[in-house]
């Protein structure tokens, strides 16, 4: 599912490259995606974890 031009999307109607891009965004900064398995016709629900960096006076929000 995270590998680049996994789609499935009719052809022509998208390139299978999001989820490819959103893990490499998200691992580039820290951070980790999961799939949480579900039924078919569930959805599907992911979660992303980023390390949190706080700097002197900013504000964390939970």
């Amino acid at each position: 599912m995270f590998n680049p031009f996994f789609t499935t999307k009719d052809p022509g109607k998208g390139t299978g490259l999001g989820l490819f891009i959103v893990r490499q965004v998200v691992e580039k900064n820290g951070g980790r995606i999961y799939l949480k398995e579900t039924k078919v016709g569930e959805g599907t629900t992911f979660r992303l974890e980023f390390p949190v960096a706080a700097k002197e006076g900013a504000k964390i929000i939970r």
